[in-house]
């Protein structure tokens, strides 16, 4: 009896392995940050990262340029410190990325700490996305958390987009303007008011059904309205795609399934005798 319990736990990792594993994923192409940031009564800055700054040729005109400090591909970090036409707006350290395995795709995006202290609510509108994300995928499962202290009377939303045309997303939008995302909005948590002195607005979309059959670009957005003297910490967007099983895991699948049915079966019918 241990032998053969043994035997199919093998084969039980063995399914499992393959479905971890699996066969090798296409690249990334080029992560990309765009959007605005905008203090009530006094104007409208538009900011932009990309991959090691790779991209900034792309970048829309009069685009202040976020320094990613990070040179691994398909993560963003942004240098901490004050944003270049916005005294007063602080960022410590915001980061993006990517990262793709087997039966699925997430994109997140977290900032540790954003404050405010420009005189005037300040309104940021960002987005994050890339391109190349694999498909074929069944849906998704969107998330998003945020603190926010000392900003009663504040705003946040989140939204998220997939693009089966699978076009590398926000490079070159207009100046000013906030980006335009290609594809479908999927999920929308709707504007999340915060209350009191501390408040941690959060959202989650449950599964959302959304066929893809090929590759696809993505893309998270956040808008939120900080009024001064207010700061947003540990703000983390995650969206999750379900992958369609690859045909030959699908197969071993059953046929182990099936297996496992038939041999349930035989020791019901000893049982009984």
């Amino acid at each position: 009896m241990i032998a053969r319990n043994a035997k199919w736990l093998a084969v039980a990792l063995l399914v499992t392995g393959y479905t971890v594993m699996g066969a090798p994923r296409a690249a990334r192409a080029d992560l990309v940050l765009e959007g605005i940031i905008t203090k009530f009564g006094d104007g409208t800055i538009t900011v932009f990262a990309s991959d090691n700054n790779l991209d900034t040729a792309q970048a829309p005109s009069g685009a202040v340029i976020l320094t990613d400090t990070n040179l691994a591909p398909g993560i963003i970090t942004l240098a901490p410190g004050p944003i270049t036409g916005l005294p007063g707006y602080m960022v410590d350290s915001s980061t993006s990325f990517t990262f793709k395995s087997v039966g699925t795709n997430i994109l997140s995006t977290n900032t540790l700490a954003i404050t405010n202290n420009t005189g005037a609510a300040v309104t940021t509108n960002i987005a994050v996305g890339d391109n190349d994300f694999l498909g074929p995928i069944l849906g998704y499962n969107a998330s998003a958390s945020s603190t926010f202290v000392g900003a009663s009377g504040s705003t946040y939303q989140v939204q998220y987009y997939a693009d089966p045309s699978n076009t590398q997303p926000l490079f070159g939008q207009t100046p000013g303007v906030p980006p335009v995302i290609g594809g479908t909005k999927f999920a929308d948590s709707g504007v999340l008011p915060v209350v009191g002195p501390a408040a941690s607005p959060g959202y989650d979309s449950g599964f959302v059904p959304v066929a893809i059959s090929g590759n696809y670009a993505n893309t998270e957005r956040v808008i939120f309205t900080l009024v001064n003297g207010g700061t947003i910490v540990s703000r983390g967007q995650t969206d999750i795609s379900t992958a369609v099983p690859e045909p030959s895991v699908t197969a071993m699948l059953g046929v182990a399934g099936l297996f496992g049915l038939g041999c349930r079966t035989i020791r019901r019918r000893r049982s009984a005798a």
